[in-house]
């Protein structure tokens, strides 16, 4: 494939990725009672490679196998999933591990526990490219992460999973991430036409959409990284009064899910592709088929896991260093 059809291909799939509609029915009561007294849960999940290892739990049947009957409503983005499962209208939702956090220092008790693994930071591959990646315009002054702190930095959300791992990558590689001067930009389509009028320095990409950009002469990769440093990543969250109230369908749910990623992870390159596209249709197959994926936990959410989100966003400021928080408060 030539350079100009995959950055075709590049732009297709960012279109995608924020073309996720949200789909959700029901009520606070009727969907915990269904999923209490039935087995039959909905599942909070958007078009995301963190969603594959449930989507290789359902085509593998480990739902069935594990006794649930489970749906999926697609939503949006990650900040969808806390007001559904807030409201009952799904009983899992997949989540990244500050958000959680951050409900529960807001609270007084956690509104959230982490029930199963999704994705964890993955090692970069031996080009130094990641499953998320840093990219730079063509020709940039920034040839290395510790330059991202003169930088103009695009970033969709502040105070966010992904903030925190630039300015820990930055400050790990003896940068100073506290001068980085941050540019929100919520909609992700928007990040290389601002790289490449200027407008920013920097920006970061998840997959499949870094290896679109890879063919795009205009910008040039700077460095990949490790989410969460190698940490659980992303999880499958659900209310902590539903997982005390309903605790056979979280252990079930969970053992369906690491299955599934069990499975995943097993995957070679193709099977990876084929079932990245049944979660995105506007996917190209030509993209998924070079696309860098994550690896999927297959053990329960850790109290190390959780400890070290609690840590960093202390480091951070995102959580006051006083909080007294803990990693079983979120734990079921």
């Amino acid at each position: 494939m030539n350079r100009n059809k995959l950055s075709a291909v590049a732009a297709a799939a960012v279109a995608a990725l924020s073309l996720g509609t949200l789909s959700a029915c029901g009520s606070s009561s009727s969907g915990n009672a269904n999923a209490a007294s039935t087995g039959t849960v909905k599942v909070a999940v958007y078009p995301s490679f963190s969603s594959l290892g449930a989507y290789e739990a359902m085509a593998d049947g480990a739902f069935k196998d594990a006794g649930l009957k489970v749906s999926f409503v697609t939503v949006n983005t990650p900040a969808d999933v806390a007001p559904l499962l807030s409201s009952g209208q799904v009983q899992f939702g997949l989540m990244d591990m500050t958000t959680p956090v951050l409900a529960a220092a807001k609270a007084s008790s956690a509104p959230f526990v982490f029930d199963a693994p999704a994705t964890k930071g993955t090692p970069l591959t031996s080009d130094g490219w990641g499953t998320a990646n840093v990219w730079v315009k063509k020709g940039s002054k920034i040839t290395s992460v510790k330059d991202l702190q003169n930088s103009k930095f695009g970033i969709p959300q502040l105070n966010s999973q992904l903030w925190l791992d630039v300015r820990s990558n930055v400050d790990a590689a003896g940068g100073d991430s506290s001068k980085i001067q941050w540019v929100q930009i919520p909609d992700p389509t928007q990040n290389l036409t601002q790289i490449k009028s200027g407008q920013i320095d920097a920006t970061t990409s998840a997959e499949p959409t870094g290896t679109g950009w890879a063919a795009d002469p205009k910008v040039s990769h700077l460095a990949g990284f490790v989410s969460n440093e190698g940490h659980i990543a992303y999880s499958f969250a659900s209310t902590k009064d539903f997982a005390a109230k309903n605790a056979d369908v979280v252990d079930k749910f969970r053992t369906a899910i690491i299955d599934g990623n069990t499975a995943f992870n097993a995957l070679d390159a193709a099977g990876k592709a084929k079932l990245a596209g049944t979660v995105n249709d506007k996917w190209p197959a030509e993209l998924l088929s070079k696309a860098r994926y994550s690896n999927f936990g297959v053990a329960a959410v850790s109290a190390d896991d959780v400890q070290f989100s609690i840590d960093r966003m202390k480091k951070y400021q995102m959580l006051d260093a006083s909080s007294s928080l803990k990693a079983t408060d979120l734990l079921p």
